[in-house]
């Protein structure tokens, strides 16, 4: 039989547990001011309790002025993804939203996530994060409409899968995964030559590539 440990007690609720790929890392949500010395915020925040020592917590948002919580783990217990209306966990943070970010438990530093590619921070709340085993990744809901371009999310009918609105034009750009520069194409070669036996001119394949065609499938043959 297995065995259960209890991680917290006190005054109030813990919710939401996240476990890391080998057990050792629980991350949870709870407003229980009495779980860690210090925790003067009075507000929800997100905890990582660490089960190989005895499961000594830790309040990841303890000096966010709002705390946090909605917390995931990455695999191997370096990374956890939270949402938060605090305004002090990075420089900045100017929206007065709830945002998504990304903790790096070794080096202590958070990072804001819900942010457009130009730096543009979300004008309304995010929330529902998860992070990838890996930590690389992180997806979530979010109510902001700036994000990302306009030209990147369509409305679509439900029941026909088509756009609602008149798209006039759509432009197919070419996608290859080899590249037919002349490095390219004299790497391409010699690879050929060192995987293959035969005369490789003969081949239609060799021949295109090396007069910078490319032929169909190209990249099913790459050597």
């Amino acid at each position: 039989l297995g065995t259960t440990t209890r991680l917290t007690a006190g005054d109030s609720d813990s919710v939401n547990p996240r476990i890391n790929c080998n057990g050792r890392y629980v991350v949870f949500q709870s407003v229980n001011s009495s779980l860690v010395p210090g925790d003067t915020n009075e507000s929800v925040d997100a905890f990582i309790a660490d089960m190989s020592n005895g499961g000594i917590i830790v309040d990841i948002t303890i000096e966010g002025d709002r705390g946090g919580g909605g917390t995931s783990i990455s695999c191997d217990g370096n990374y956890v993804s939270l949402v938060s209306a605090s305004t002090n966990l990075v420089d900045g943070d100017v929206n007065d939203e709830g945002d998504i970010f990304r903790y790096d438990r070794q080096h202590y530093t958070f990072e804001l996530v819900s942010v457009s590619d130009a730096g543009e921070q979300a004008n309304d709340i995010s929330n529902d994060a998860v992070i990838s085993g890996d930590g690389r990744f992180v997806a979530f809901e979010t109510e902001a409409t700036n994000l990302v371009g306009s030209d990147t999310i369509r409305t679509f009918d439900t029941d026909t899968q088509r756009s609602i609105e008149t798209i006039n034009k759509i432009r197919l750009l070419p996608a290859r995964e080899f590249p037919l520069t002349d490095e390219a194409i004299t790497l391409f070669r010699q690879q050929w030559r060192e995987k293959f036996s035969g005369n490789p001119t003969l081949c239609p394949i060799y021949q295109d590539v090396s007069q910078g065609f490319t032929p169909p499938g190209v990249e099913y043959y790459l050597p």
